[in-house]
């Protein structure tokens, strides 16, 4: 599962963040760690749009469901978000047992 999730990685982005909403600078794609920031943000730029900032934090914090014990092997880290006010959402998926 985590070679799959490494090959597939960067495609999948492509597929699902699309370069008209998003930003995505890749760090690191090893058999180690998974690791891209989001320095432009879709979900962000529309809340702040329509004046709804609150609702780009559930957009954040949905991430660390969605990824939290995605795969036993797979650890998913975050600094911090766009929508929180960090410069960037990082994404880190880490090798490794939780």
């Amino acid at each position: 599962m985590v070679v799959l999730f490494k090959m597939f990685a960067k495609s999948h982005m492509k597929k699902k963040y699309p370069i008209e909403g998003f930003t995505v600078e890749w760090k690191r794609n090893d058999s180690n760690e998974i690791h891209f920031d989001i320095a432009r943000c879709l979900y962000r730029n529309m809340c702040e749009k329509y004046c709804c900032p609150e609702l780009c934090t559930v957009f954040c914090q949905s991430d660390i469901t969605a990824f939290s014990g995605y795969e036993p092997k797979i650890r998913f880290e975050r600094a911090g978000t766009l929508g929180e006010g960090a410069d960037c959402c990082d994404f880190h998926f880490i090798h490794g047992s939780h």
